[in-house]
């Protein structure tokens, strides 16, 4: 038994360096969105999460998720440290957290989250056929979740704090003290960009990486963990 508990625990490690290692790598295949947004980008790291949530479990995820964004961070370039070191990759593990929160709130609530693969046996486990419409809902409640809260952080805390290069962390107090450059002529530039631009975005993004997922879903019950 405490041989069997060994080889487990030390499957589970390596499963987690590979999911992690499988995010680092698929993030940095970026695919940028339009001009003036060309500095957002469009990747499918969050699918790996995805399959590392239902194979490994939530809080296996979350280290797969820190341990993605510390390694990635000490082997990048400083483009993550505008306004504070490791900035980006704080983001990138908000965005990663939302993505499996709201993933597991819609499994429960279409009644599709399952075991994790590692805590079952293969022999035992029990195949689910997820129809296309609890995967519509699962991937409605995901993206709808993922784009206003992201939208909702980019327009409030990054936007401002990395337009200003930590001077403003807050969109009102930037408005307040007069900031104007890039984005902030006024008011409602600032929103239409939020609204045209930001929000497209996060919803482009949340959209593939479901679908990426649901492709993937239906086949990684038949993985040996």
């Amino acid at each position: 038994m405490k041989e069997k508990f060994k080889n487990n625990e030390l499957k589970r490690l390596t499963l987690t360096a590979i999911f992690a290692a499988l995010a680092i790598i698929i993030g940095y295949i970026e695919i940028p969105w339009f001009p003036p947004l060309s500095f957002l980008k469009l990747d499918f790291s969050e699918v790996v999460i995805l399959v590392s949530l239902v194979t490994l479990g939530f809080n296996r995820t979350v280290i797969v998720i820190i341990l993605r964004s510390v390694i990635r961070w000490l082997v990048s370039s400083n483009n993550t440290d505008i306004p504070f070191p490791f900035f980006g990759e704080l983001l990138a593990i908000t965005a990663s957290l939302v993505i499996i929160i709201s993933a597991t709130l819609a499994f429960k609530i279409t009644k599709t989250n399952q075991i994790p693969l590692f805590l079952s046996d293969k022999k035992d486990r029990e195949l689910k056929e997820i129809s296309l419409l609890k995967q519509l809902i699962n991937a409605i409640i995901v993206v709808a979740i993922f784009t206003t809260f992201m939208t909702l952080l980019n327009a409030f805390v990054t936007f401002p704090a990395m337009l200003s290069a930590g001077q403003y962390y807050f969109a009102p107090i930037a408005f307040r003290e007069g900031f104007n450059k890039a984005f902030f002529e006024s008011i409602n530039t600032y929103v239409g960009i939020m609204f045209l631009g930001v929000a497209p975005f996060n919803i482009v993004k949340g959209i593939l990486t479901m679908i990426a997922f649901s492709i993937l879903h239906g086949r990684i019950a038949e993985l040996e963990v």
